[in-house]
């Protein structure tokens, strides 16, 4: 019985093996003429292999677990209720978690270090004495487990340190002829998390070596394995998991070779672990009511998670390790007029670089936490960090985006247009000083239609190359910018934006950041390409460009050898044309526009009607974009059709209009009016 055959046409595909043996119970009792709810009985030993089988806790395996769970924490099971009592477990505590880290290593410790037969026994006991001395048997063997597992650890962590240039590649290989076979896996998943690159551990016998291999996202372990089949006696596994044989004088070829296959396979940006949030909370929200709707989402586990939240600049008021070896962390932690005690497991780490009242950024779940009778909240806090700083080296940008809520409307217009338009106002054309691409070799990555563009910039960056990342219009530069601060922690001050309105000395400051490499990101605009010429390693072109010299800008800030990224998808040329729209107004705007004026000359108020007036009067009738330049040109416009007049220029200006024309105007007479519309049709 296998659900994964692809001649099997039985729904879901990714039952446990303890799954498909309780749908075969369930065939076989239904055949037996037994009860409907029969099978019912078995469910706390299908909840337990479920859980302890670590597959996807969805669709069947997640109602298994779900209604198991309350019959496994009642059990009439006599080897499953001495082994809940020897693991500490309390009954109404009983949740996946417990199984996980409570039940199943016991249960496996058996087979990793001698034999599975007590493990067998143990479930199969009819007797209380019998079941209290196999589960004590069982505990013992766990013990004896974790010890030999941390002895490997310790013994691999002293190699590492010993071998310095062995801990810098790319993929971790070692083998040693005193490891248990048994405890390599799970020494080889704790380094990963430490490490966060691919682990193979082998364990050495007469000759030959058994490996067990972890993997991190982004390098497929099979497939590498695959790649260097030549070298190995035997192997299996998949993506992130694999196991392996190999012969003990073919290691250090194969450790080589896989450590060529990854420096073309295994980007920087695949060995850093993106926490990702469902979202960011205060504190103060924080509350048994949320806990308690939070819980009915449970059970949670394998590709299952639970909400997790974030935190930010939360106050450490204490912290210390606690546990075996101070593994885990505790903490008092505050933020605002709100007080949570918080566990962070496998985090003891942190408790020599956590100074008192240090600020931390969080993610955590909360919950709640019973001891001596007493029911309090705690936060299980799964990662921590410094608070992301949204500042430039020189913190030269952090006022700016403290002011976000006053952002002029100018920064949303499109550089293209809004260059036009000041070209326009200036009575000059907009000049092509870059026409045309220099011809330095680069790599072109074509990434365009992407379906989460942010993410995808958030892993290039993450290689530390000095990056130009070229956007359409000012205030993309601030929000892209803004992104990489909040979603990469580790750029915080490495990553800043510079556009065509920014202050020449800020531009300045920033350009010679770059060059100097205090900065490795910059997001820029294409006016700003051009004083980035041959700067970076890798450049992104995100938005789809409204010019040819704006295209020409982005790919020569490349320098030669580097890599091109082509970022824009089809959306894109939609949103550019409406945005061409503020570019060159069209009959119905400056039909608006020249009541509102006709309107206050009627009311002898003309002399008031400044452009911050007009910008006032058109939003209020609907143009929510209009923007100081747009007006500027729109009455130059009106101007060169005779409609009105400009006394005087900048502040002093006054607008007389001239008497209604007896016909209509064409507005294609407008000099100006035609270069706008000429330019938005190319």
């Amino acid at each position: 019985m296998n659900p994964k055959r692809p001649d099997c046409k039985y729904p879901y595909k990714d039952l446990a093996g303890v799954g498909v043996a309780l749908k075969l119970a369930q065939a076989l009792l239904e055949e037996a003429g037994m009860d409907n709810l029969v099978w019912q009985e078995y469910l706390d030993l299908a909840c337990l292999g479920t859980i302890a089988d670590i597959v996807p806790l969805q669709g069947e395996n997640r109602i298994i677990v779900k209604h198991g769970l309350p019959r496994l924490a009642r059990t009439k099971n006599a080897g499953l209720q001495a082994l809940i009592a020897v693991s500490e477990l309390a009954k109404e505590e009983m949740g996946p978690r417990q199984v996980a880290f409570g039940l199943a290593p016991r249960l496996n410790a058996a087979g990793r270090v001698k034999s599975p037969d007590p493990a067998l026994k143990l479930l199969l006991a009819d007797n209380t004495a019998e079941a209290w001395t196999l589960a004590a048997e069982l505990n013992r063997l766990n013990q004896e487990r974790q010890k030999i597992e941390s002895e490997v650890f310790e013994e691999i962590k002293k190699m590492l340190d010993e071998h310095p240039e062995t801990a810098e590649d790319r993929v971790l290989v070692l083998a040693s002829p005193g490891w248990h076979v048994g405890v390599i896996g799970i020494v080889a998943s704790r380094l990963v998390n430490i490490y966060t690159r691919p682990v193979l551990l082998i364990a050495l016998q007469d000759g030959e070596g058994k490996g067990s291999a972890r993997s991190v996202p982004g390098f497929h372990m099979h497939q590498a394995l695959s790649h260097c089949q030549a070298l190995l006696l035997s192997y299996g596994g998949h993506a992130s998991a694999a196991g392996f044989s190999i012969e003990e004088d073919r290691i250090e070829d194969f450790r080589r070779e896989l450590n060529l296959y990854a420096g073309e396979t295994l980007h920087n940006e695949d060995t850093n672990v993106l926490v990702e949030l469902d979202g960011f909370i205060n504190m103060e929200q924080v509350s048994e009511k949320l806990v308690n709707e939070l819980d009915l989402l449970r059970p949670i586990g394998h590709h299952n998670p639970g909400p997790l939240l974030g935190c930010r600049q939360a106050t450490v008021l204490k912290c210390r390790g606690v546990g075996r070896g101070a593994a885990h962390l505790k903490m008092l932690l505050q933020s605002q007029n709100a007080t949570f005690d918080g566990i962070g497991f496998n985090l003891g780490a942190y408790a020599e670089v956590l100074a008192t009242a240090e600020e931390v950024d969080l993610a955590f779940v909360p919950g709640m936490n019973e001891y001596n009778g007493r029911s309090s909240i705690q936060l299980e806090v799964k990662e921590l960090g410094m608070p992301a700083v949204l500042e430039t080296a020189e913190a030269i940008q952090t006022s700016f985006l403290r002011k976000m809520d006053s952002v002029p409307t100018e920064l949303f217009i499109p550089e293209f247009v809004l260059l036009q338009l000041r070209y326009v106002l200036q009575n000059a054309e907009m000049p092509g000083q870059v026409d045309k691409i220099t011809g330095a070799p680069l790599k072109l990555e074509d990434w365009r239609g992407l379906d989460d563009r942010p993410g995808a910039l958030a892993g290039i960056a993450l290689r530390g190359e000095p990056t130009v990342v070229i956007t359409s219009c000012a205030y993309r530069t601030i929000e892209l910018a803004h992104f990489l601060q909040l979603a990469v922690p580790s750029l915080a001050g490495r990553v800043a934006f510079c556009h065509s309105s920014s202050q020449e000395a800020e531009k300045d400051g920033i350009v010679q950041c770059f060059s100097d490499g205090t900065i490795s990101t910059i997001v820029t605009t294409p006016a700003m390409a051009g004083d980035l010429a041959q700067h970076a390693v890798q450049t992104i072109i995100y938005d789809l460009p409204y010019a040819h010299e704006a295209f020409c800008r982005g790919v020569n800030t490349v320098r030669p050898g580097g890599s091109l990224y082509l970022f824009f998808s089809p959306d894109d040329l939609q949103e550019n044309r409406e945005a061409l729209g503020n570019l060159a107004p069209d009959r119905e705007f400056l039909a608006s526009l020249y009541r509102i004026l006709r309107r206050e000359h009627n009311k002898e108020n003309l002399g008031n009607c400044t452009v911050e007036f007009i910008i006032g009067r058109m939003r209020a009738a609907g143009y929510q974009w209009v923007h100081h330049d747009m007006v500027r040109v729109c009455l130059g416009i009106l101007e060169e059709l005779e409609l009105l007049t400009v006394k005087g220029r900048g502040q002093g200006g006054r607008l007389e209009l001239y008497p209604p024309p007896r016909h209509k105007r064409e507005l294609m007479e407008a000099k100006t009016y035609r270069y706008l519309h000429r330019l938005k049709d190319q």
